[in-house]
């Protein structure tokens, strides 16, 4: 099974997940000061993608570095549901520019 987790605060200049896997420790890093094409899930969002066996039971830590003000909200996403969430929301912020545009 794969999932999202995103963390919908992009100002964060660091977010390290940590998760053991299998007897592996996993470590994935993504963040503002991360260039945006190494970026698993290419996203103004920080996501990481979890692939993980149905009924497996995983612990998640998480690591966040920046500067200024720290806010992590976060949300576990099936694929098919963030895609579509994402959709939608980029549907709507045309619409608002369309409308901008047509006004100015």
């Amino acid at each position: 099974n794969v999932f999202y987790i995103e963390i919908d605060y992009p100002p964060l200049h660091f977010v390290t997940l940590y998760y053991n896997y299998e007897n592996t420790i996993v470590e994935k890093k993504i963040g503002d000061l991360i260039e945006f094409n190494k970026k698993e899930i290419k996203h103004q969002n920080h996501i990481f993608k979890i692939n993980l066996k149905k009924n497996d039971s995983v612990t998640f830590f998480l690591k966040i570095s920046s500067q200024g003000s720290i806010i992590f909200p976060i949300k576990i996403w099936d694929i098919k549901e963030f895609h579509n969430n994402d959709h939608n929301i980029q549907l709507l912020n045309g619409i608002f520019c369309g409308i901008f545009i047509v006004m100015g």
